[in-house]
């Protein structure tokens, strides 16, 4: 008895699309301006960041903004699926980490900043 190989290439074409594979493009790039504010106990931040997003990678420049200064930073990180984590670098300060999860539109996000004087600080930002 010969059965089809049909049925199989069904099945594991069905398996491929409900799969959690990181080469499967973003659905919604984070490309654009995100704004977000958050206070601790070093005060308030404010942050604006401008994002670029090629594939999974994401670039980008900004500032964060406290009570007393603003400090340029250059951001660089990932965009899979629905997690955004983003490092921001800025010459003479220990480097942030900001791991979050974006919305289902990717137009907002919520997630906690570690490092300098922000660690586990939580942080949402949305984009204008």
């Amino acid at each position: 008895m010969r059965y089809s190989a049909a049925p199989l290439a069904v099945l594991l074409l069905l398996a491929a699309c409900g799969s959690d594979n990181p080469a499967v493009p973003n659905a919604v790039p984070v490309t654009g301006h995100w704004t977000g504010t958050t206070t601790g106990a070093a005060g308030t931040f404010t942050f604006a960041l401008d994002l670029k997003e090629s594939g999974q990678d994401v670039t980008g420049t900004g500032t964060v903004a406290a009570a007393s200064s603003t400090v340029p930073v250059t951001v660089t990180g990932t965009h899979v699926l629905t997690s955004l984590g983003l490092r921001l670098a800025a010459p003479g300060y220990v480097d942030v980490t900001y791991s979050s999860t974006l919305n289902a539109r990717a137009d907002s996000a919520a997630g906690t900043l570690v490092g300098s004087s922000l660690d586990a600080l939580t942080l949402s930002i949305v984009r204008r």
